[in-house]
């Protein structure tokens, strides 16, 4: 009897469990470069910090760990891993990059004006970043707010009310 389960079954003397590995699907390239950048950024940190009076090097490490293990707890939703629970709240980080990039956005058209096109350039390749990353995951809704965010944000700061008109004028086209 044992021997016709065996030959029906061959998982069932083989100790594997039916089960689907969760590591099989890791990719391995996505995974192992940024870690081993992260692993040789720490290297190099505790290497410039040997001869001052302190070490705090390994907070590089510490940032990393945590930073991982954000990134496996991720809850899926509509097709988009978008929302991270934690503790029972489910949060997005893309309201943490929004703030983020609100703050960076604002010092950066403190110090540098907006007064001919080519001072776009760079208000539009800081919300760039933040902006795609969302759109990828996919979150049409918060990439939009970047966009919104952007605008206002030029506007407010002193860019012509022509120029606004001019940067919307491809979304009334489409």
């Amino acid at each position: 009897m044992l021997s016709q389960l065996g030959r029906r079954n061959p998982r069932f003397f083989s100790g594997r469990s039916s089960r689907r590995n969760p590591l099989a699907d890791v990719d391995l390239i996505l995974w192992g470069v940024p870690l081993a950048m992260v692993a040789i950024a720490g290297i190099l940190i505790a290497s410039t910090q040997r001869q001052a009076n302190y070490a705090d090097w390994y907070q590089h490490w510490v940032t990393a760990a945590v930073g991982v293990v954000v990134a496996v707890v991720g809850t899926s939703a509509l097709g988009a891993q978008s929302w991270i629970n934690i503790g029972g709240f489910y949060v997005q980080p893309s309201e943490f990059a929004k703030v983020g990039a609100i703050l960076l956005l604002a010092g950066v058209l403190a110090r540098h004006p907006v007064d001919r096109p080519v001072d776009l350039i760079r208000p539009v390749g800081l919300i760039a970043l933040p902006w795609l990353l969302v759109f990828v995951q996919p979150d049409l809704g918060s990439s939009l707010v970047f966009g919104a965010v952007l605008l206002v944000m030029l506007f407010w700061a002193g860019m012509p009310g022509a120029w606004v008109v001019l940067l919307l004028s491809p979304l009334v086209a489409a």
